[in-house]
This record gives structure tokens, sequence and C-alpha cells, in this order.
């Protein structure tokens, strides 16, 4: 800086043009850096939780939109990317590969950058390299007294772009002043998800809007029963002995379809398996040769 710059006026240019970044609504973006305090919530169940996972597709809209097969509904994005994928054309596999669904962690946050009279309750939609970093103070023995008594704030921090981008967390070293009164403001993380009307997804779709409505789409992702077999000698349907006394071999199981949400993920609040996370879109059997 020149010597003896008034800083002063340049540092709120500053920060107005920071805060103005990390905000929008109800939505909290993080940009580079924000001390925030995670505030847990209590759903309609009574239980206390601290996130709530809430896949999203991108490239559909300038913003995220929740995927519905979240709460087992009927998703018009997941099946025109089922669709996509199945017809074998190599620009809707890419256009697929864009709009399937990310997992997205929602946190109830109070950003703690802001001047006091302008702090409220906001939504942080967290990556999963986000969420485990927040996550892992959480469940560290270390921390246990700052973020569960204390009550201390946690620095978020955000470099790179794209697929370089990287995440991370820690405790901030000092105390800081807190409203209580914001508790009692969080969202229902679990009401807090909005699903878009399917025929409004219908018409951003366009040509790949799926067809045939919510009845075929939200049917169970199961394999096609085989064909009966025709009636066979017992001669033919009786398996050779296997030379040499081996025991014949069984026939391979057929490949388990993938699962973009894993079954076994705990969560580690509740220490409890999601059971919110949509059902992987149904792998195209491959084409088989009618026997006559």
């Amino acid at each position: 800086m020149p010597k003896g710059f008034d800083y002063s006026q340049f540092r709120d240019r500053l920060r107005n043009e920071f805060e103005r970044g990390q905000s929008t609504g109800d939505n909290f973006i993080l940009k580079d850096r924000a001390a925030v305090r995670v505030l847990s919530y209590t759903n309609a169940d009574g239980e206390v939780r601290l996130f709530k996972e809430a896949p999203v597709h991108f490239g559909i809209t300038k913003g995220p939109i929740y995927c519905a097969a979240v709460s087992g509904g009927y998703c018009p994005v997941c099946e025109a990317v089922r669709l996509a994928v199945a017809s074998g054309d190599a620009d809707e596999a890419k256009w697929a590969k864009s709009c399937e669904p990310r997992r997205r962690y929602l946190f109830n946050i109070v950003n703690m950058d802001m001047p006091a009279d302008q702090q409220r309750v906001q939504v942080l939609q967290a990556p999963f390299s986000l969420k485990q970093a927040i996550l892992s103070i959480y469940t560290d023995p270390e921390y246990e007294q700052a973020v569960f008594v204390e009550g201390r704030d946690i620095i978020l921090t955000k470099t790179g772009t794209g697929l370089d981008t990287e995440y991370g967390a820690k405790i901030r070293m000092q105390k800081t002043a807190f409203d209580k009164t914001l508790e009692q403001e969080v969202f229902d993380l679990d009401e807090y998800v909005v699903l878009e009307d399917p025929e409004m997804l219908k018409s951003l779709l366009g040509g790949r809007a799926p067809e045939g409505g919510p009845a075929r789409a939200a049917a169970p992702a199961r394999r096609p029963a085989p064909a009966a077999a025709e009636e066979e000698p017992p001669a033919r349907r009786t398996a050779a002995p296997a030379r040499g006394g081996a025991p014949a071999r069984r026939a391979a199981p057929p490949p388990e379809e993938e699962q973009p949400f894993p079954e076994d993920e705990i969560d580690p609040v509740t220490g409890k398996p999601f059971a919110d996370a949509p059902p992987p879109p149904p792998r195209r059997p491959a084409a088989r040769t009618a026997r006559r």
C-alpha cells in the first residue's frame, strides 16, 4: 500500500464485496473463507440432527434442483438421465453424466463474519468433502468441549476450482459472542428441501422429457424376470458330471447394480445408515438373441 494510505474505507469496500459473495437469501455460499457457527436442529420425530442429505441435479436451471427421489418420489430428471444413458448416444451420455444426482448435505449455519445486527440462520449446501471436514471436528474427542459445550465457530475454507477444489474446516481459536436466540430460528432441514413441480421440470427438459408419467418411472428398478425356458428332456437338463470327479461349476451370478449412494454409509451423528438415498437408475440390460 502507498505510504500514508487510508486503508479503512478500502477495507470496508472489500468487506462489503466479501459479504455479498457469502450470502444469497436463506442460502449461504462459501467463496474462499468464512467463520461460521454450525447449529443443530430437531426434526419432526424429535431427533437432534446436524445435517440433512439432499442430492441435487445441476445443468437443468442456473441453480441446483433437489432430486425428488430422495423421498422415494418420481424424479423426471433421474428418468431422463436413465433414458439418455440407455439411448447409447455419446452426446446423450455426456449430458446424462452432467445431470446425474450429486450428493449434497444441508447445514444450519450463521455467518459470524457478518456484523452482529445482520447475522441470521442460513443453509449451507455442502459437497461430500466439506461435510467430512466439518464432521472431522464434531467426531474428534479433542474438540468435544469446544463444539458441544462452549459452542465455537468453525472456519471453513475453499481453494481451487472445478475438479481441483479442496475444502477444509478448523476450530476458531478465540471465543466469539453469539446471539443464542438464533438457535430458535434454525430450519427443519427435513422440510427445507423444496421439490420442483414434475410438469415444470419436463418443460425444462424439453426433448429429453420422459414419457409415461410417474407410474412407470416410480416402479422399482428390478431386473426383468428371465423368459420361461422351453420344456426339455431330463437328459438335457441334467448337468454332466465334471471330469476327474471335480464338482461341477456353478453359473456366475449376475453383476450387481451400481450404487451411486453407498448403502452402508453411516450417519456419523446418529450412527444409523442413511435411509433417504435415492435409488440408482436401472442399468440397461445387454441385448440378447432370441432362441428359436
